[in-house]
């Protein structure tokens, strides 16, 4: 994080940093959810192509994993939007939510979920 020293406030430096460079954080974090929700996709058809018997816990677990991980992305895109965002950086950040709502929308949120 930019700007910040041992024992500094992180609060400050966060929201100093989102004010300086929102536009650049903002974009980035569109294009993870993006690239996260499409990896999910990848994901499945390669776990889905596989001969049965190679579709093991293990690559299933993995693929929840995944699964989890775009929610979590998705929920904290939603979080950030409520935090005082330039408006054009919330309609950036709320465009991928909704191009995304497909692949992460039907997977239940982290904390209804047991880790196995």
């Amino acid at each position: 994080m930019f700007g910040v020293e041992t024992g500094a406030d992180i609060g400050q430096a966060v929201a100093r940093n989102v004010s300086q460079y929102g536009n650049e954080i903002t974009s980035a974090i569109a294009f993870v959810l993006r690239l996260a929700a499409r990896t999910a996709r990848t994901g499945e058809i390669l776990l889905n192509s596989l001969p049965t018997e190679q579709r093991n816990e293990v690559r299933r677990g993995g693929l929840e994993r995944m699964r989890r991980g775009l929610v979590q992305t998705a929920l904290g895109t939603s979080m950030m939007m409520s935090s005082g965002l330039k408006p054009q950086n919330a309609r950036l950040m709320m465009t991928a939510i909704r191009d995304t709502v497909a692949d992460w929308g039907l997977t239940p949120p982290p904390m209804n979920v047991t880790e196995s």
